[in-house]
C-alpha cells in the first residue's frame, strides 16, 4: 500500500491575459503502491488514484494543483481508510499542493496538435513538508485553447521525505506484510481549459 501520491502533478501554460482551469473530468492523478508479503516473494504492484483535485494556471504561467488526499481510491475500501488515517493523516493534512511554472516558450498557448517536451522542477507540499520533484512532461495543444499536460514517465516520490514511514510500519503490522517499498511512482494526465 502506499501513499501517494502524487504526484507530480501538473503544469501548464498561460497566455498573456489568459489563464487555464483544470478539468477534473478529463484528468487523472494516479500512483502505484507496492508490497511484499514475504522476503522470498516478488513485490506486488497495485494502481491507485485520487478522485478529487482542482487547479489553475495564472496569467503569469504559475500553476497550482490541489489534491484532496481523502479521495484516494486503492480499490479496497478498508485499505482506503487505513491509507487516509495512517499514511496521509487526512484529519490533520487533508490536501497536497503542487506548484510549478512552465518555461516562457510554453506559456504562449499552443495550436491544436502542437506538442512540446519539457523537464521541469515542481514543488509538492504534503503532510507539512515541501520538496522539489523533477518531471519530464509533454504539453499538447487541444481544441478551443485547451492544454493537456502529462508525465512522460512516472515521477518517483520518496515517502520518507514526507514523514510517511510510521504510517507504512502501521500498515505492515495491520496486514502482516514483510515490506512496503517507500519509492512511489506517480503519473499525471491533466487537461486545462481556458478560463
Amino acid at each position: 500500500m502506499r501513499c501517494f501520491l502524487f504526484l507530480c502533478l501538473i503544469l501548464s501554460c498561460a497566455a498573456a491575459g489568459a489563464g487555464w482551469t483544470l478539468d477534473p473530468e478529463r484528468s487523472s492523478v494516479t500512483y502505484l503502491s507496492s508490497k511484499m508479503v514475504a522476503e522470498s516473494y516478488a513485490a506486488i504492484f497495485e494502481p491507485n488514484r485520487f478522485h478529487r483535485f482542482s487547479g489553475a494556471i495564472g496569467d503569469d504561467g504559475e500553476a497550482r494543483v490541489v489534491i484532496d488526499l481523502g479521495s484516494v481510491d486503492t480499490g479496497v475500501e478498508i485499505r482506503d481508510e487505513r491509507v487516509r488515517e495512517h499514511v496521509f493523516m487526512v484529519a490533520r493534512y487533508p490536501q497536497a499542493t503542487l506548484s510549478l511554472s512552465l518555461p516562457r516558450a510554453a506559456r504562449r498557448g499552443m495550436a491544436p496538435g502542437e506538442t512540446a517536451l519539457h523537464r521541469l522542477s515542481a514543488t509538492l507540499a504534503m503532510r507539512g513538508q515541501s520538496h522539489s520533484l523533477d518531471a519530464r512532461v509533454r504539453v499538447t495543444g487541444l481544441d478551443r485553447g485547451a492544454l493537456m499536460v502529462e508525465t512522460v514517465e512516472p515521477v518517483l516520490l520518496d515517502a520518507k521525505a514526507y514523514g510517511m514511514l510510521d504510517g507504512f510500519e502501521t500498515l505492515k503490522g495491520l496486514v502482516g506484510l514483510f515490506n512496503i517499498p517507500t519509492t512511489i511512482p506517480v503519473s499525471l494526465s491533466a487537461v486545462f481549459v481556458k478560463s
